[in-house]
């Protein structure tokens, strides 16, 4: 074989290793999540909804008043999946708990649930509290002020 052979050959061998790589390039950029169309966005039909899991306290009071030892949440599911209470934790100035929960809510329901505080009791006034409420999709945590008169 010729140089000139043997250098034609190289070209191509180089030539069809590009094509192969562009082609694997613009393969996995069509595939990429990035690129698919995003609720709300533009793109006309076909769009996908993205399942968001999110839960939040709509509200919370301690059952029985001043010196209570129980509080009655009402969370609800603020997301687009089903989501598995599993937990529900609540920490506050001198308060401290939590409830081992297993409610399963769908999309947009709500559920009242109970918990316990293993330290400290509702005084008058002002409550600030911390909810972590602990899922099957992950923790959510809510800033809340329960208002005892």
């Amino acid at each position: 074989m010729s140089r000139e052979d043997s250098t034609k050959r190289n070209i191509f061998i180089a030539l069809v290793a590009l094509i192969v790589i562009v082609a694997a390039m613009l393969a996995l950029s069509l595939t990429s999540p990035s690129q698919q169309p995003q609720p709300g966005g533009g793109g006309g039909g076909g769009q996908q909804t993205q399942e968001v899991a999110h839960v939040v306290v709509d509200d919370a009071g301690f059952v029985g008043g001043e010196g209570s030892t129980l509080i009655r949440v009402t969370v609800r599911n603020d997301g687009t999946v089903a989501v598995r209470i599993k937990e529900i934790v609540v920490k506050g100035e001198g308060l401290e708990g939590s409830q081992i929960q297993t409610k399963t809510l769908p999309p947009g329901q709500t559920a009242q649930l109970d918990v316990g505080l293993k330290k400290g009791a509702a005084k008058s006034g002002s409550n600030p509290v911390t909810f972590i409420i602990k899922t099957d999709k992950g923790d959510f945590e809510q800033k809340y002020t329960i208002t005892v008169s």
